[in-house]
């Protein structure tokens, strides 16, 4: 492992990863929340402690992990930016807004919210496209981080207006993803497909009305989407087709492209996708307990989840944490 107990104590102790984002190779930030007493009525994420984690490791052995501490963030979601400054932007579902990196920590304002965005709902997914980072939220809304405290709208486009009587749930976005900044897909609630090309947008036929979780736009060339249960669909526009039918009783958490195939995660595993066929990656134990989240940057795949972390450099799997081995022994 890349950590040792006073480092893990330190910086982990008493906190669960909920999300992770690469700055770059050798810069990685864990989303972290604090544990409480399961014997209770669970407390909402606001009211505990959120800590984001950094790991640097290209410093000295006793420099490399650091952490800062926040209070009041609901469900904060890791991201990172490489334009125009390298940092990493932290988000929660209420579009509050901190960043750190060149030595400086920041709260920046809320991101503004309205029937034309940036955010027409809570934040959903964090992405980082052409360098920019972007996000999505309810009610089709999505946008993108020009500098500190410069929100575009890339929704204006959307015409948009609720249905009383249909539930929230039906919309998206839950996840986007995009090939470049003219060519994004985006998905969320039954079926709710977009395709926008920088300026128009266009609603895909899809041929399910099951709730859509992930999406990925590939290397290959395709996009591949996933709904409740861990099914998956693979196409283009207009044209799709379901290449995994399963009853998972998580959905995928994050579906990323890396080197030559599609990776999914949740909290219950690791999945590859590879010649249409979705099958378990065969890593050792020690790296399927990190699973849960999946970021991608810079030649490396980081993998965080409740139990641990681990990073892939293409080439072998590198363990950081499995919080097992620094747990008390009960007797």
């Amino acid at each position: 492992m890349l950590i040792n107990q006073s480092d893990y104590e330190r910086c982990f102790g008493g906190f669960t990863i909920i999300d992770c984002a690469i700055r770059n190779r050798n810069i990685f930030y864990f989303v972290t929340l604090s544990d409480y007493d399961e014997d209770q009525r669970p407390p909402a994420d606001e009211d505990r402690t959120t800590r984001v984690v950094v790991y640097f490791a290209e410093r000295p052995a006793n420099k490399r992990w650091t952490y800062v501490s926040y209070e009041g963030y609901a469900g904060m979601r890791a991201g990172a930016s490489q334009r125009p400054n390298e940092k990493f932007i932290g988000i929660d579902r209420g579009r509050q807004v901190v960043t750190i990196g060149g030595g400086a920590l920041e709260k920046e304002q809320d991101i503004p919210t309205g029937r034309r965005g940036p955010a027409r709902g809570g934040i959903r997914k964090i992405r980082t496209i052409d360098g920019l980072l972007h996000v999505c939220t309810g009610y089709r809304g999505l946008a993108r981080r020009d500098d500190r405290n410069q929100w575009t709208s890339l929704c204006t486009g959307l015409d948009f207006t609720p249905d009383p009587d249909v539930d929230s749930g039906e919309y998206g976005f839950d996840d986007f993803d995009a090939f470049d900044p003219n060519d994004f897909y985006c998905v969320g609630g039954k079926g709710d497909v977009w395709h926008f090309d920088g300026n128009a947008w266009e609603r895909i036929e899809f041929p399910s009305n099951m709730v859509l979780e992930t999406v990925c736009c590939a290397g290959d060339g395709w996009v591949y989407i996933s709904g409740t249960g861990g099914n998956i669909w693979k196409g283009r526009r207009d044209n799709w087709k379901l290449i995994h039918r399963d009853q998972m009783a998580l959905p995928f958490k994050d579906m990323v492209w890396f080197q030559d195939r599609v990776y999914c995660t949740s909290d219950y595993g690791l999945w590859e996708i590879v010649g249409d066929e979705l099958r378990e990656c065969d890593v050792p134990p020690q790296i399927k307990i990190s699973s849960g989240n999946l970021a991608v940057a810079d030649g490396v795949m980081l993998l965080a989840g409740a139990y641990g972390c681990s990073y892939y450099d293409g080439l072998t799997w590198k363990h950081i944490l499995d919080t097992a081995a620094f747990s008390p022994v009960s007797l």
